[in-house]
């Protein structure tokens, strides 16, 4: 799902895959997954520690966009991050991708300085 949702090439796949794996296993990961009649259509991930928590891996998948599930995926992993004590909640997308800065903005999140990859919710 993840995949297809960032469209990732085929030779950056077992990457992307291995990341994730090692990520399922380490307790301070935590992944979302939203899913519409049983199909999976958009996934987020947190890390939690020191007072931080770092949003990754936020994506839905294209015939799923414009709905509102990057929205509820990331309020959920917002939420949570909250809940664990986070003074922060950080992070990245890129300066293009318009779409997401407005759902982000709508949550309460602020670019955390000049054009850039990175954004911060302040707890």
């Amino acid at each position: 799902m993840l995949l297809e949702a960032f469209g990732v090439e085929a030779d950056r796949r077992p990457a992307i895959a291995a990341e994730t794996v090692a990520s399922l296993a380490d307790p301070r990961f935590t992944h979302y997954l939203v899913r519409l009649h049983g199909e999976p259509v958009a996934v987020a991930r947190r890390a939690t520690f020191d007072g931080l928590s770092y949003l990754s891996s936020i994506g839905t998948i294209e015939r799923a966009r414009g709905h509102g599930y990057g929205r509820l995926v990331t309020a959920a992993a917002v939420v949570d991050a909250l809940a664990a004590g986070s003074e922060w909640v950080h992070l990245g997308v890129f300066a293009d991708k318009h779409p997401a800065y407005g759902l982000y903005g709508g949550l309460g999140f602020t670019p955390s300085g000049a054009a850039g990859p990175d954004m911060v919710l302040i707890g």
